[in-house]
């Protein structure tokens, strides 16, 4: 048998009048029927999420080979995953903020419980974030509420991966810049009269005054406390996600 040369090999590539093609991403027959492949909705990839739970959102975003399961598939590694985040939480999961038995049922129902958000808690939801490192923005259409897990989204950070649940976990929504993008889809939002569960700036009056004298925004008039800390730390998160854009 003749050997070939890489030269002879480049030219028949060049040649290829395909090569500038990619074959479409591998869905399986389930997916297709359930049209997981995604929409484009704004600039957003919008995915239905199925099994409908917290962290089998989580599972899809970051992890390609659950994306590319079969239903009966995913649901095995759901189970596999909540035992396990379970077991890391009692290793990694120090402190007040994390009563034992209350992390582990906050993980199962997130895990496991289909469909059903009121026993999500928000327990639940944080032990995913930080077990599985990443930053959740939860969306109600419905209600035009959007809310943030970890909530303080002050110490969120662009390095962690990031992304959009709707409120019962059905769908997911990803974009490429979506880190760069969402101080400003957030403000389009509250344009539109969303409620965004901002955190609250803690401190006296004192203290949130010299707080606020740092924000962007001039506070004028006299606010009680309760609005002085709303304004502040909606504030200071805008200025957090406005840094990921640097």
């Amino acid at each position: 048998m003749a050997t070939l040369t890489w030269s002879h090999v480049r030219t028949w590539i060049e040649s290829n009048p395909y090569k500038s093609r990619s074959l479409p991403k591998y869905v399986s027959e389930s997916q297709s029927v359930l049209g997981v492949q995604g929409r484009e909705e704004d600039g957003w990839t919008k995915i239905p999420v199925s099994p409908a739970t917290p962290l089998s959102a989580a599972l899809l975003a970051q992890d390609t080979y659950y994306e590319a399961s079969s239903e009966l598939s995913r649901r095995a590694a759901l189970r596999d995953e909540t035992t396990d985040l379970q077991e890391k939480a009692v290793l990694l999961l120090k402190g007040r903020a994390w009563p034992m038995r209350r992390t582990a049922e906050g993980l199962g129902a997130c895990g496991l419980e289909e469909g059903r958000a009121s026993d999500w808690s928000a327990i639940g939801w944080r032990a995913i974030c930080a077990l599985r490192e990443c930053q959740i923005i939860c969306i109600s259409e419905e209600k035009k509420e959007i809310s943030f897990y970890p909530e303080d989204v002050r110490n969120w950070s662009n390095t962690i991966d990031t992304f959009c649940v709707d409120s019962e976990c059905r769908f997911l929504w990803t974009r490429t810049d979506a880190q760069a993008y969402l101080g400003q889809w957030l403000s389009s939002r509250e344009s539109d009269g969303w409620t965004i569960q901002w955190p609250l700036a803690e401190g006296n009056m004192e203290e949130l005054k010299a707080m606020a004298a740092k924000c962007p925004e001039s506070f004028a008039g006299k606010m009680s406390k309760d609005v002085l800390q709303k304004k502040v730390g909606k504030s200071q998160s805008y200025q957090t996600l406005g840094k990921w854009t640097e």
